[in-house]
Order: C-alpha cells, then sequence, then structure tokens
C-alpha cells in the first residue's frame, strides 16, 4: 500500500494471492476489511525531502496536525538545532536548514523528534547535503 491516509478515515482493502502459475484467490473475504487511519498512535515519521538539500526548498515533517505539535532537531552530540512548533490544522511543520541563529546547518546527519498535541513521540534521522 502507497499514499497518505487521512485521519479519521476509512478505508477498505481486499487482499489477493496469486501463485507461481498465475492463479489467484481473495484471502480477505469478499467485502473487504477496513482499517482507520489517525488512531491517535505514534505520530507519522516521515521527514521529506530525506536526504536534505537546500536547493530543494523547505524540508517538511509530517505531524498530526493537532494543537501542540512540534518538531526538535539535534545533531548526533545532542544538541539542539532547531525547535519548530506546527499550528493547528497543518499536517506539515516546514524547516528551512537553518539552525536558531539563522544560520545554515553544516551538511550532516541530525536527529529529529515529533510530539504531537497528545504527546506521542516519533524520532528518526536525517541528513543534509550542500
Amino acid at each position: 500500500v502507497s499514499g497518505t491516509f487521512a485521519n479519521s478515515q476509512t478505508y477498505y482493502f481486499t487482499v489477493i494471492g496469486v501463485s507461481e502459475g498465475g492463479e489467484s484467490a481473495n484471502a480477505t473475504n469478499s467485502d473487504g476489511q477496513s482499517v482507520t487511519g489517525g488512531n491517535g498512535g505514534e505520530p507519522t515519521s516521515n521527514a521529506y525531502p530525506n536526504p536534505y538539500d537546500f536547493s530543494s526548498g523547505m524540508m517538511k515533517f509530517k505531524v498530526s496536525g493537532t494543537a501542540g505539535s512540534e518538531v526538535e532537531i539535534y545533531t548526533t552530540s545532542g544538541r539542539l538545532v532547531r525547535k519548530l512548533t506546527g499550528d493547528t490544522g497543518k499536517e506539515e511543520i516546514e524547516w528551512d536548514g537553518k539552525n536558531e541563529e539563522g544560520e545554515d546547518v553544516t551538511r550532516g546527519i541530525y536527529i529529529y523528534n515529533i510530539t504531537d498535541g497528545n504527546g506521542s513521540k516519533k524520532t528518526g534521522k536525517l541528513a543534509v547535503l550542500r
């Protein structure tokens, strides 16, 4: 499955098994199975584009859109580079590749922490190219 799923929407899917001989059969019932997005679990962990190049515009972090969503970016040694706060209703927080002093960060690996308004946290790595 690929794509973006909206919060609180129900989606239906059917699994179809295909043998080496090309025969297929449904592996789920004919009505499909449902899954609901946005169940309040971990915030989405996407940071893109990753690796980030300054010429590609802003780096975007997917968040839940709830009040209080934030992204913290750290060096691998644990120094805070930038803290970004999301707007209520927005499902992305943008980063311009600058530190708290407004300077372009150096190329390398950084750690990001995404926290949504419910307190759920997700940590990931991002690469910055020049």
